[in-house]
């Protein structure tokens, strides 16, 4: 199988590399970090399964987009690419805004943050892992379907030239 393709994306790049030595501990997780969400959305075409990003992107760089710019981007992209959002606001507004914008999960950056990722994370992985097995399930089912057409055909066709023969 595949490994689950992880962006880490985080302006504080000490952090970063925290999140992402946390998650790549996970023999199933091919993690890529990036330091602004502008650099993550140019390797956007790499296709990642889960994207962790902080919501205050633009601490280094007060021209760089922040997370709730960068999560607009990629809903005007139509991509369906779970996204969890980090930040250190533990305001529950802040928490529904983001949520109503279309990401996954909040995690505040606090002391639980590193176990509150890995598990959300594990937990999108095995969700993803579900709904392609039960696709594969899904395809598998038509196919059978469709042979026990065929074969019904061909029992009807030969009890006809039984019968009439």
């Amino acid at each position: 199988m595949n490994k689950f393709r992880i962006f880490v994306v985080d302006d504080d790049e000490f952090y970063a590399e925290l999140l992402s030595n946390r998650l790549d501990q996970n023999e199933n997780f091919e993690v890529i970090t990036f330091y602004t969400g502008e650099e993550m959305l140019k390797n956007i075409d790499k296709q990642p399964d889960l994207i962790v990003m902080d919501y205050h992107l633009d601490g280094n760089d007060p021209e760089a987009e922040n997370g709730g710019a960068i999560m607009e981007t990629l809903e005007s992209l139509e991509t369906k690419i779970p996204v969890i959002l980090l930040s250190g606001q533990k305001d529950i507004n802040t928490a529904v805004s983001l949520l109503k914008s279309k990401a996954s999960d909040y995690i505040v950056k606090d002391e639980f943050a590193l176990d509150n990722l890995e598990k959300c994370s594990v937990d999108i992985f095995n969700l993803k892992k579900m709904s392609s097995e039960v696709k594969v399930n899904e395809v598998k089912k038509k196919a059978l379907q469709q042979r026990i057409i065929l074969m019904g055909t061909v029992c009807i066709v030969l009890l006809a030239l039984l019968i009439f023969n």
